[in-house]
């Protein structure tokens, strides 16, 4: 999907924009960037010399978060989470 000139100014440092536009265009980003950093894939030595040591990196909060955001992010993780708690494992 090609984002027009408006929409790359305002996705800014932020993958709010990227992760807006739904499964589909994630699992192809993926996939694409997966195939770039994979050895022997011919498209690797572009790429290559792009690349820094995770050592070398410093990590960033991806999205610009507003507000709040709820700590249940989704449903896999509250059920994980609830379980230790849940009635049945107590009777």
């Amino acid at each position: 999907m090609k984002l027009s000139k408006q929409q790359k100014q305002q996705a800014g440092p932020y993958l709010n924009l990227l992760f807006s536009l739904g499964a589909k265009s994630r699992k192809a980003l993926r996939s694409a960037v997966c195939d770039l950093l994979t050895e022997g894939n011919d498209n690797h030595n572009k790429v290559a010399g792009c690349l820094v040591k995770a050592s070398e990196t410093m990590l960033h909060v991806p999205f610009q978060i507003d507000n709040y955001t709820d700590f249940y992010a989704g449903i896999h993780h509250m059920l994980f989470m609830s379980e230790p708690f849940s009635v049945r494992k107590i009777l």
